[in-house]
């Protein structure tokens, strides 16, 4: 069965233009959205066309790397987005849900890679591997995670392949191993001190 996509997207939004007027952006401004923000987007961009600011508007994912001079502004609720684009571009993101400004600064960035760092260094010096292979459209890298554990394995590692449709960090919990590779969604390496993605290990790994 062919699956059908369906944007859900939240109506009857609002801004507040005192608190958007607040954040001095500059005259040239990225604006990404997620896609149930896509509205409020428009509507933000067309606010900053009549003050006189050059825009562009992009609909991200969390995994998507912003190769950009200009302040990032995303449209959305929550730091998931932000945060993994934040992560994946390395470069500071303000937050606009319509109502509040937030913004994933430089200390929160090197803070994510000081983690990241002890998570590569477990990695490193652990004997037992744990890989999490998602089996979602876009998602899954069954290939990838094979041609991984044949890698790790030639360092004397011993590799266990988690495969399922939706991740559950609380299932995982359940194998106690300390590092987990993911292949899925970038962002799991978020809600985990024991799991790093698979690009984090490439470098460390021989061809």
């Amino acid at each position: 069965m062919k699956p059908i996509f369906i944007a859900a997207k939240r109506k009857n939004l609002h801004f507040d233009k005192k608190v958007l007027d607040k954040l001095n952006l500059g005259k040239n401004i990225d604006l990404l959205y997620t896609i149930q923000y896509e509205n409020l987007a428009k509507e933000v961009r067309k606010y900053y066309i009549k003050k006189g600011k050059k825009t562009t508007l992009k609909h991200v994912l969390g995994c998507l790397i912003v190769k950009s001079k200009n302040p990032l502004l995303i449209i959305t609720d929550g730091k998931f987005h932000a945060l993994n684009i934040a992560v994946n571009s390395n470069k500071e993101i303000f937050i606009f849900n319509g109502y509040n400004i937030e913004k994933i600064t430089k200390v929160d960035l090197d803070k994510y890679n000081k983690i990241k760092k002890g998570k590569i260094l477990k990695f490193l010096s652990s004997d037992e591997i744990g890989i999490i292979v998602s089996t979602k459209l876009h998602q899954n890298r069954l290939k990838e995670a094979l041609v991984l554990k044949a890698k790790i394995e030639k360092m004397k590692k011993k590799v266990y392949l988690f495969i399922c449709d939706n991740v559950s960090i609380q299932e995982i919990e359940n194998f106690p191993l300390p590092v987990y590779i993911n292949t899925a969604c970038p962002g799991l390496d978020k809600d985990n001190y024991k799991i790093l993605n698979y690009i984090d290990i490439l470098p460390y790994i021989k061809k």
